[in-house]
């Protein structure tokens, strides 16, 4: 498989194009405003139509400002191309929708490039909770001001702590809350400019209940905890975990502490290499059924 990457980011380049190297995957990049100075690039682009026009890539991988992701993947749709979109995906429902439809009609895939539960951790809570009812989650994602993201900070480009970390909380919903979404609490703060910078949210589902802190401007933590009848387990470095770390999942079980200690392995891999295969089987469904899910989920709290 070939891979043609629109956007240069500090993402593309500390966390993709290495994976891509070490596995040796043909790729392409395609940047308007930055010099791609990478000596394995197979083919580079200043222009982001050029790309498209004229890649024999099999994959699109956008890494772009949130404002552009939905612009490009439906360019890229359009292309036939298979897509795969940096977090978050669409910036709302109607262009989750759109693109999802687009991509059946394509027979393509597209996902939404989140893949923090591919990680082994999430195998280990999994075996853990596999005989709990879960009552509660306790998500806090919060992180000291972005100032080197600044796509982060600017309202125009999609940017706010709503639109960077909430697609982690409809995933973990998604996945692990299951039952019907009753109701909504928020509470959101914004500054002078308009910009969403932190955000407390309580969901009540029907069969259990999830808390959320998400933040700019404080201290990091990136932390789930797990809580059940007889159980609570908690994930620290829970959406962004390191490869090849020594970390643990600490819980505690009928009032006493448990430890379970692991390395981490390469989450972005486990994700990608599944993508080829699904896309060699065509197996787009969990793709597109997740985007709708969280979008949906999304949607929800966008309302007021």
């Amino acid at each position: 498989m070939k891979i043609l990457i629109l956007g240069y980011s500090n993402l593309v380049k500390t966390k993709i194009l290495p994976f891509f190297k070490r596995y040796k995957i043909n790729y392409s990049i395609a940047s308007k405003s930055q010099l791609i100075t990478d000596k394995f690039c197979k083919l580079k682009y200043k222009s982001y139509n050029e790309a498209l026009n004229n890649s024999k890539a099999d994959i699109v991988y956008i890494s772009l400002a949130n404002i552009n992701h939905f612009d490009w993947a439906k360019k890229a749709l359009e292309k036939n191309y298979h897509v795969i979109v940096d977090k978050p995906i669409t910036l709302d429902l109607k262009q989750a929708n759109h693109l999802v439809n687009l991509a059946k009609k394509k027979g393509k895939l597209i996902s939404e490039s989140i893949f923090f539960n591919y990680n082994i951790q999430y195998k280990i809570l999994n075996n853990l909770i596999s005989n709990q009812n879960i009552d509660h989650i306790n998500i806090n994602f919060v992180y000291p001001y972005p100032y080197k993201r600044k796509m982060l900070l600017s309202k125009k480009k999609g940017g706010g702590i709503i639109f960077d970390t909430l697609p982690y909380v409809a995933a973990i919903a998604r996945i692990y809350c299951k039952t019907k979404l009753l109701k909504i609490c928020k509470v959101i703060k914004k500054n002078s400019r308009d910009l969403t910078t932190k955000c407390n949210l309580l969901f009540q589902f029907k069969n259990c209940t999830m808390s959320c802190y998400l933040s700019f401007g404080i201290e990091y933590n990136n932390q789930v905890t797990f809580f059940s009848k007889n159980m609570n387990i908690k994930i620290n470095r829970a959406f962004s975990v390191p490869a090849k770390t020594n970390m643990n999942i600490k819980y505690y079980h009928l009032n006493s502490k448990y430890e379970k200690k692991f390395v981490t392995d390469n989450s972005f891999k486990n994700f990608f290499f599944e993508v080829l295969q699904n896309i060699k089987n065509n197996n787009f469904n969990i793709y597109h059924s997740s985007i709708l899910a969280d979008a949906q989920f999304k949607n929800k709290i966008f309302k007021k």
